[in-house]
């Protein structure tokens, strides 16, 4: 059994430079904004000190999770079992005490990280939900959304102005404020992940709702290798329905930009929602998406 390292030897700070990717790269996130709020690196206090393992802080919404702050993190192999991601996880609850958070989330796949799991129910985190990954053929939720499309607009759901525009031509701060605002991060943050999306070859795959000159959504998500993935939704309060589920305008984001990614040679689409989002479960259920991943939701209270 390895022995435990000393909390003096750790070196635990927010990560600059270089060091961000490689916290990226550890972290092993896949989605282009999971990585908005603060990134701390741990390494080793000799001269030449060796990454010892990585940690992300993200603000979620007041609205949307009281307070919540999630975290991600991991410990290199390696140093594994020798305490670091106790050290990590005390970092993380002092930081969320400092934002004034009340709670501290974490998303485990109990299949790629079952240390992950028994580390979190150790520590007296509670498993409160679920978040479902699914894949279903991208003609097949276009083909399923058009006609019911038709019956918005025919309804009059759908105000006349609302359009849908490309990333680029759309007020990046104000898009930016509203992921902060309704989802996680900062406007200063989400705004300088949005302006590194617009370098980059799909840049005309994300975009915003606007209903005449306000921005109302934005949705983010690319089609790589003939699959489209949605890694982010948010809307504005004035486009959704009561209760907190999303109506005419999740529906219309989604079609329109699946229609674009069917147009680049999209063939499957994959999106998640946690397990209390009846809305897009029952959407998940009336396309026979298929469940491909599932990670556990865990939940710590923190202490003032």
């Amino acid at each position: 059994m390895n022995d435990r390292i000393a909390p003096e030897s750790v070196h635990l700070r927010p990560a600059e430079g270089g060091e961000r990717r490689a916290c990226r790269m550890l972290l092993q996130r896949g989605d282009r904004l999971g990585h908005l709020g603060e990134l701390w690196i741990a390494t080793t206090a000799d001269p030449d000190s060796q990454i010892l393992g990585a940690l992300s802080l993200l603000t979620l919404s007041r609205t949307e999770a009281a307070s919540a702050v999630l975290v991600s993190g991991r410990v290199v192999r390696h140093w594994r079992g020798r305490g670091i991601g106790s050290l990590l996880l005390d970092t993380a609850i002092a930081a969320t005490r400092h934002l004034g958070g009340r709670a501290l989330l974490s998303q485990v796949d109990p299949a790629a990280d079952p240390d992950g799991v028994a580390f979190l129910a150790a520590k007296g985190f509670e498993r409160t939900e679920f978040l479902t990954t699914f894949e279903v053929a991208t003609s097949r939720v276009v083909e399923s959304l058009a006609p019911l499309i038709d019956r918005l607009r025919q309804s009059d759901r759908i105000p006349s102005d609302a359009r849908m525009v490309p990333l680029r031509h759309a007020p990046l701060v104000a898009a930016a404020r509203l992921h902060a605002d309704h989802l996680a991060g900062t406007t200063q943050g989400v705004s300088e992940t949005l302006n590194d999306l617009l370098v980059r070859d799909d840049a005309d795959d994300h975009a915003v709702l606007m209903i005449g000159d306000e921005v109302h959504g934005l949705l983010i998500g690319n089609t790589v290798d003939g699959v489209t993935v949605v890694d982010a939704e948010v809307l504005s309060p004035e486009s959704r329905v009561s209760g907190g589920s999303s109506g005419w305008a999740s529906i219309f984001m989604l079609a329109e930009r699946l229609e674009w990614g069917l147009s680049r040679g999209s063939r499957i689409t994959r999106f998640s929602c946690v397990s209390g989002n009846r809305p897009t479960r029952r959407l998940a259920a009336r396309l026979g998406a298929q469940p491909i991943r599932e990670e556990f939701v865990f939940s710590g209270t923190i202490d003032r």
